[in-house]
């Protein structure tokens, strides 16, 4: 088939143009009852984008299952019927009929016209995905609702939720009931509703709570089940931080203790709660970045655990908790995600089955992740990040004509102590970068929603074609429309 011009994002790998415009009758049916749960996804997405009214019945879109076709994939063709024009959607299985209803609803105009088309399409990367924070800035569970809706809206596959950073526990917890606190943490019932939301629109939720690092919260909580043992004789400065031995000013408080049975087996309880609350997510992000290690040096607890288990420094107790905490997780039948942050030289105490985030290039580089064996994300700083404005950080760093500009094997950071500072790191194409996210950190959703809107469909578009199909001009061309439809989608109404 000969690629045209078609107002999609991400880009189909094969359309063609059969000419003219149709109008649509307002129905849609489905032949699987597995899939039932699509038809009032669309309806719902179609009253939003479009102001259109659609029902269940014959004679408009159809929705097929067609074993044939690849895994996660889609076919779309217009085609007249005795019940009049219709748009059948084919698909193996409910991600790609997922994928090609939110094509549909891209293609749809206000008056319920549809362009002749007849579509071939499936993502080249499996992994796609959107993380917003949720511990710094306090974001309405309606916000959580409407990033699904986007990543629906874009075929992107994950929406990844930090829970949990130094400020806050925004999950419900039974058995630790001080982590939840009122106005700032989301109730069972919603993360329930959460679940059953991100199902039905073909949205793989991807909980994460921070350790052993990130974890304020926990220590000052819970300090008898988190906190490290420090000798009271240490130097304290004025802010409260301890002077260890050799004169280096470290703060304690927001990271967990490593040689502590006891906050292991809280970690392990918490680990079980967020897997109880989220039983369809097949992955579980522990954290596990920005640990300054030397925090365990004068605690009492470690230096004994790193002495019945021959630890040598710090750094390998760092690898040690983060391997038994990815561990527990396996044996859960889950996968584990986890942030750069370790050492390459103990990169062996983890096993090979957990993904690694790549994102800053300084504590591991994505290409020793890779020799090492690991899966990776990429999530570059540069210019996959919108981040608040914490210290020289500022929302409107990138856009998504820099992310356009970029592409899945490839990392660059604007700090000069990383290794993508200042001329991006390259990997060679493999299937082992799984693909790429969007972070959105310490921001409002009033503060972020317009650029994550713009960035998350510039990203889906660049990790669903690795290779682009069209220039960024026509690219750009098609953004126009397809991030106006964005946003009345979320409109609050």
């Amino acid at each position: 088939m000969e690629q045209k011009d078609i107002m999609l994002i991400p880009t189909p790998k094969k359309a063609v143009d059969k000419g003219g415009k149709i109008a649509l009758a307002p129905y849609i049916c489905c032949e699987r009852k597995e899939w039932k749960e699509l038809i009032s996804v669309f309806c719902d997405c179609a009253e939003k984008i479009q102001g259109l009214t659609f029902t269940e019945g014959a004679g408009g879109v159809e929705l097929c299952f067609d074993d044939r076709l690849k895994r996660e994939s889609y076919t779309l063709e217009t085609y007249a019927s005795e019940e009049g024009n219709c748009v059948r959607v084919s698909a193996p299985d409910y991600q790609g009929a997922a994928y090609g209803l939110a094509s549909v609803l891209q293609l749809l105009d206000l008056e319920c016209h549809i362009e002749g088309w007849q579509i071939e399409d499936w993502p080249d990367k499996e992994y796609s995905g959107v993380m917003v924070d949720l511990a710094r800035k306090w974001h309405p569970f309606a916000a959580l609702l409407h990033y699904v809706d986007l990543c629906f809206f874009y075929k992107v596959k994950c929406l990844h939720l930090h829970f949990m950073d130094d400020q806050s526990y925004t999950l419900p917890s039974a058995k630790f009931p001080k982590l939840s606190l009122p106005g700032r943490s989301y109730k069972a019932e919603e993360i329930a509703t959460l679940r059953a939301y991100a199902k039905a629109r073909g949205v793989t939720l991807i909980p994460e709570i921070e350790m052993p690092g990130h974890a304020r919260v926990l220590t000052q909580s819970y300090p008898e089940w988190f906190s490290n043992t420090w000798d009271d004789t240490l130097e304290k400065s004025s802010e409260g931080k301890t002077i260890t031995e050799n004169g280096e000013e470290i703060r304690a408080e927001s990271i967990i203790c490593a040689g502590s049975e006891k906050a292991f087996a809280g970690i392990q309880t918490l680990i079980d709660e967020v897997l109880e609350l989220f039983p369809d997510s097949p992955y579980i992000h522990l954290g596990a970045d920005e640990v300054n290690h030397h925090v365990w040096e004068p605690c009492s607890c470690c230096a004994a655990y790193m002495k019945e288990h021959d630890i040598l420094d710090t750094e390998e107790l760092y690898a040690d908790f983060l391997g038994r905490a990815t561990d527990y997780v396996l044996q859960k039948g889950r996968t584990p995600i986890v942030w750069e942050g370790f050492a390459s030289e103990y990169a062996h105490r983890i096993s090979k089955d957990v993904i690694v985030i790549g994102w800053e290039n300084h504590y591991q580089t994505a290409d020793t992740l890779l020799k090492n064996g690991f899966r990776v994300i990429n999530c570059a700083w540069k210019p996959l990040y919108i981040v608040g404005n914490v210290n020289t950080y500022k929302i409107d760093r990138f856009n998504f004509e820099d992310i356009l500009n970029w592409n899945v094997y490839e990392w660059q950071h604007f700090w000069e102590q990383s290794a993508a500072y200042p001329d991006p790191l390259r990997v060679e194409p493999t299937d082992r970068v799984l693909g790429a996210q969007i972070c959105i950190w310490g921001t409002t959703y009033e503060q972020e929603i317009s650029r994550a809107v713009e960035n998350i469909g510039a990203m889906s578009e660049r990790v669903w074609n690795t290779t682009p199909i069209f220039d960024n001009v026509c690219i750009l061309n098609h953004m126009q429309k397809v991030v106006f439809d964005a946003f009345r989608l979320i409109a609050e109404r």
